[in-house]
């Protein structure tokens, strides 16, 4: 993982479940998390985009990362919420079931990638967060998000 902004060996992980599997995402990436707003479904979107929405004026994107990861689709309840982050410059939200724990770690904690992801999603993860006696992936936001957000826009042309 690449070294933070102020130079410490400190990095600040957001971690949730999505069914029994936990994640992490740097929360360095994360501009804020919300509740999720009135979603309006897009026709002919791939299945792990939800919809678009308006989050104070600005238009959203917004997709189910259990569903983008094959982890099953992501609960729609009270207690969901939505991660926003921007990915090449585009705004989106990431819809996870519930508000996400966010812990301080060494980064020495951070491996590589190894069998607790399946091969066919590997690419998604940028390494494996050794957390409470558990390997929790971290989500990589430019691989696992990018190309659906590319491909996203050419359905829409």
């Amino acid at each position: 993982m690449e070294e933070s902004n102020d130079g410490s060996d400190q990095l600040m992980i957001a971690i949730f479940s999505i069914g029994e599997t936990k994640l992490g995402l740097d929360a360095g990436l994360v501009d804020e998390i919300t509740i999720p707003p009135k979603i309006t479904a897009v026709r002919g979107a791939m299945e792990w985009v939800v919809g678009i929405g308006n989050l104070r004026n600005r238009i959203i994107t917004i997709l189910d990362l259990g569903l983008r990861l094959g982890l099953g689709q992501t609960p729609r309840d009270a207690r969901s919420r939505i991660v926003t982050t921007t990915v090449g410059g585009d705004f989106i939200g990431l819809l996870i079931p519930e508000l996400p724990d966010v812990v301080q770690v060494d980064r020495a904690r951070v491996g590589p990638i190894g069998n607790e992801v399946a091969a066919d999603i590997r690419e998604f993860f940028m390494g494996v967060l050794d957390f409470e006696d558990r390997m929790v992936p971290i989500v990589d936001a430019a691989r696992a998000l990018g190309p659906a957000v590319a491909a996203q826009e050419d359905e829409r042309r």
